[in-house]
């Protein structure tokens, strides 16, 4: 398959299985962003490295990609590296710059490609998130100004006009082993807004009346139900990660019991080495 994205990339390996021996001698002490795409459905992640082997190396880690256990991460481990491409997009030229101001220079361009090729694989669309960079305030509260700010309606929208041949998944369907993956890969992520009516459809059919009702007696705090938790990044505690309606909620996307879920919102403890929980709006 050609490679899907708008900009033509500097370098471009189909198969980062067969050609990882390349891709990490090639690029041994470039600085520069780069591009996963999932060859079958042309879903992308956009990333930045200072150098680019020593970053790429880690995707080919199970025991990293575990421990990341992100979208992309879950998505390489299932479908395997031999279903992704990755492109260079660009290279940065970065001698002579101070680390920081090559930082700001690394971020500024990585922000660019996420607001442009809008990434599905990318959780987070602050550049630098998944490298574990500490963004300052004023960075964070302008990056999230200008993603407010931008305006991808109509011919500013990067899918514009890509309709028909022009679509990147034009004439082609996933095979029923592909959807096998995306159901595997997708486990455990937010019920759609659709999904949630049909289940509260469902349970109203239930008689969950007084005592018959697994709530009762439960209110305020008691209840999983009772309030909404947010979920920041502990690198960038400024940085929403996600929004669940409950505790409950909570619990099932992370695999784990109410119970934890409410000890570390209690604590105010670093929960699975990554995230900050609570109860109301850190920002």
């Amino acid at each position: 398959m050609e490679n899907n994205t708008i900009f033509s990339p500097i370098v471009f390996y189909d198969n980062t299985n067969t050609d990882k021996s390349r891709i990490l001698s090639e690029n041994k002490g470039k600085t520069g962003i780069y591009q996963w795409t999932h060859k079958e459905s042309g879903k992308i992640y956009i990333g930045s490295a200072v150098d680019l082997s020593s970053c790429l190396s880690k995707y080919y880690s199970p025991l990293n990609l575990k421990r990341l256990d992100n979208y992309i991460s879950r998505a390489l481990l299932v479908y395997t590296h031999s279903a992704f491409s990755l492109s260079i997009i660009e290279y940065i030229d970065i001698t002579g710059l101070t680390k920081e101001n090559a930082r700001k220079l690394i971020l500024s361009r990585e922000q660019f490609y996420i607001d442009s090729l809008v990434p599905q694989y990318n959780i987070l669309k602050v550049a630098g998130s998944s490298l574990g960079y500490n963004h300052s305030d004023e960075s964070i509260a302008l990056m999230k100004k200008i993603q407010k700010n931008i305006d991808r309606s109509g011919e500013k929208n990067p899918m514009f006009g890509r309709t028909g041949e022009k679509n990147p998944f034009y004439n082609r369907t996933h095979t029923a082993e592909t959807i096998a993956k995306m159901k595997e890969i997708n486990k455990g992520k937010i019920k759609s807004e659709e999904i949630r009516t049909k289940m509260s459809v469902s349970q109203k059919k239930i008689n969950n009346l007084g005592e018959n009702n697994p709530m009762f007696g439960k209110t305020g705090d008691l209840s999983p139900v009772s309030k909404k938790v947010y979920v920041y990044s502990s690198s960038s505690p400024s940085i929403l990660c996600y929004e669940f309606l409950s505790i409950l909620e909570t619990a099932k996307y992370f695999n784990c019991s109410n119970t934890t879920i409410s000890r570390y919102i209690k604590n105010g403890e670093v929960f699975q080495k990554e995230y900050i929980l609570s109860f109301y709006p850190l920002i």
